[in-house]
């Protein structure tokens, strides 16, 4: 993998990197792999709870990324984002 810029990777822990410009990525350092997630959504919740660096409602987030529906389905829809994360 190259050497990427200070500015599109922060690492999440030793072994875990995620680059947020461009196509978005996850990189697993220790297991030599890229981390495939199967929504963008996905994604987005990983990258801003990492960036945020302190807690986080599930409320919170379900507004923030899904502000469009009402918060019952946003609530479900975090659910499977967060499912999504925790198996990829």
């Amino acid at each position: 993998m190259p050497a990427a810029s200070a500015t599109s990777v922060r690492p999440l822990s030793a072994n875990l990197h995620v680059r947020l410009l461009g196509d978005g990525a996850v990189f697993d350092a220790q297991a030599h792999r890229r981390v495939t997630f199967p929504t963008r959504k996905a994604l987005a919740v990983l990258a801003y709870v990492a960036l945020r660096r302190q807690r986080v409602t599930r409320e919170e987030l379900a507004r923030l990324l899904w502000n469009d529906v009402p918060l019952e389905q946003g609530q479900h829809s975090l659910r499977q984002a967060l499912y999504q994360v925790r198996h990829a």
